[in-house]
């Protein structure tokens, strides 16, 4: 079976400080990011990858970058990638948005795919164009191992999508800085062989 390895970015200092990042431009990888992003470079040393799909932000082309230092392949940046687009909400910390949007944040909490507005995407909306990308991907590369960087709420939405999951449960998924998602393709459906490896 054909296998897509799922990849969050490593971690940013926006990260470290409860800092919502958004699609803002020039956030990189912390130097502990840049350590998590070679953690799992090391991880998929190994493995036959042919394709690297990745969002345009820095700190997944960063990590991508690292983890292609073992392979060399194409690497193709593509918006479907990207971080979920909240305009309103990105470059506050969390608690200053839990204080001036106390309803929406609160919602949002509870049901993430509720309609909020953020003046950027729906759920249902990363979700659709997340395995829009992933349908592509294996179109265009078929049979090839293919990685992908993105980003935790896409990547998670991406998940549940393939499982089958309600989009209001992704809080009950974890994808941490760096882990490693693994799907597999038969040429007919999707199936999920790992979920959040760091080792």
């Amino acid at each position: 079976m054909q296998q897509i390895y799922l990849v969050r970015h490593g971690r940013t200092e926006w990260n470290e400080a409860h800092r919502l990042q958004g699609r803002l431009p020039g956030i990189g990888l912390s130097s502990y990011g840049l350590q998590q992003a070679r953690r799992t470079a090391e991880i998929l040393r190994d493995v036959d990858i042919q394709q690297i799909l990745v969002s345009p932000l820095e700190r997944a082309v960063q990590t991508a970058s690292i983890i292609n230092e073992f392979h060399g392949v194409p690497v193709t940046v593509d918006s479907l990638w990207n971080e979920w687009e909240m305009r309103k909400w990105q470059g506050l910390y969390f608690s200053d948005i839990e204080e001036r949007y106390p309803e929406e944040f609160s919602l949002w909490r509870r049901n993430p795919a509720a309609r909020i507005d953020f003046e950027g995407e729906l759920l249902a909306d990363v979700a659709h164009r997340m395995y829009q990308g992933l349908e592509q991907a294996v179109d265009r590369h078929p049979g090839e191992a293919i990685l992908i960087v993105s980003h935790s709420d896409p990547l998670k939405a991406l998940v549940a999508t393939v499982m089958e999951i309600p989009l209001e449960s992704i809080g009950r998924l974890q994808i941490d800085n760096a882990a490693l998602t693994r799907l597999a393709y038969d040429g007919t459906c999707f199936r999920l062989m790992t979920l959040n490896s760091t080792v």
